[in-house]
């Protein structure tokens, strides 16, 4: 295959959008019959930056699933990861063999109309007994509020990013975060995979080099995305369902933003009662990895603006804190249905082997 090499201008990605989210104040600064193939589900994946919305989820035995803070008293996680068992949430996580502080749970919310035959509506939220207080090793992902703006991003979108402390190439969890870049498929493929009809509420994804796997449940499916105000986010789109048992690349996923107005209704109803003493968050001794992700250049979505969002603190990220000082040469390029890695070469070009470029017109932002 001829490789192409392009050197490009850096840009920032920009468009308007009438989209609504969970938390206004996120941002990136600083069924069927049952089938037996059908299993709870990185393989392949690689250590993650430490991510401040990431949440594991603790019984008093051991580590059962993945969740995401969506607010100050708030975990999204999957139905399928609540069971009849007393539970702990630990917040802002990196390696689940060594943290503290897991905080107590008031209660939970499971989907009605949840199945656990077939894994619909495999979604649900813990509700933390005290709020608590943000900073930039604990803050919530960007839930989108409004389905009939973003529904249609969605359909359109090819990748996501995947999180989570899933069984590894060597059937074990892991114990640092993983990350993983999954592709959008459509949903007959999973349809036929899994002899089972997929339907809206659900993403059909995978990967040829790895897949979500056991132990990854509840985690999320995210993306880059820019604010009208040009505020860099992370926006989660869906969780962690199912997969087949031997975790060969192509998963179901919860379609959250089909969940918008579920999550936006349980969220209100406890937001007046939450006048409760906050608490802080936890403290971590664990170092993130030296090669985190370099925060985006380009915006992977155009996303709607900062009055959307469930929590005015979602989906910051802070890059110098998580180590992209390391190699600052290396970048990775987000465009609206791809990404690219890259390397600076001069004030304001990139050299990278990606034929999916866009050319942005403003070649001084980097």
């Amino acid at each position: 295959m001829r490789t192409l090499i392009f050197a490009i201008a850096l840009c920032f990605l920009f468009e308007k959008d009438d989209a609504r989210f969970l938390e206004p104040r996120c941002k990136l600064g600083s069924q069927f019959r049952p089938n037996s193939a059908i299993k709870e589900k990185i393989v392949d994946g690689s250590d993650a930056p430490r991510v401040p919305w990431m949440a594991a989820i603790f019984n008093e035995e051991k580590f059962i699933c993945g969740g995401t803070l969506i607010t100050s008293r708030y975990v999204l996680t999957a139905a399928h990861c609540i069971r009849e068992e007393k539970i702990y949430v630990v917040l802002g996580a990196y390696n689940i063999t060594n943290c503290s502080d897991p905080l107590d749970v008031e209660g939970t919310s499971v989907h009605h109309e949840f199945s656990k035959d077939t894994k619909e509506n495999d979604i649900a939220l813990i509700k933390l007994k005290r709020k608590v207080v943000f900073n930039d090793m604990v803050r919530p992902v960007c839930i989108s509020l409004n389905m009939d703006a973003v529904a249609v991003q969605v359909e359109h979108r090819s990748n996501f990013d995947a999180f989570g402390w899933g069984s590894t190439r060597n059937k074990t969890l892991s114990d640092k975060l993983q990350t993983l870049s999954m592709a959008k498929y459509d949903r007959q493929e999973c349809s036929k995979k899994f002899k089972v009809e997929i339907g809206e509420r659900q993403i059909c994804a995978g990967s040829r080099s790895g897949d979500t796997c056991a132990g990854d449940s509840g985690g999320p499916l995210v993306s880059h995305g820019l604010t009208k105000t040009k505020k860099h986010i992370y926006l989660q789109w869906a969780i962690v369902s199912y997969g087949d048992n031997d975790c060969s690349g192509v998963g179901v996923y919860t379609n959250v933003i089909k969940y918008a107005d579920w999550i936006e209704e349980k969220v209100s109803d406890a937001s007046i009662e939450d006048q409760e003493e906050t608490v802080p968050p936890p403290l971590y001794t664990t170092t993130p990895p030296p090669y985190a992700t370099r925060p985006p250049l380009y915006a992977a979505t155009p996303a709607p603006d900062d009055r959307a969002f469930l929590d005015d603190n979602c989906g910051k990220f802070d890059h110098v804190l998580y180590g992209v000082k390391r190699l600052p040469f290396l970048v990775t390029i987000f465009g609206l249905d791809f990404t690219a890695k890259g390397t600076i070469i001069a004030k304001s070009f990139v050299l990278t082997n990606n034929i999916n470029i866009l050319l942005g017109p403003d070649p001084d932002t980097l």
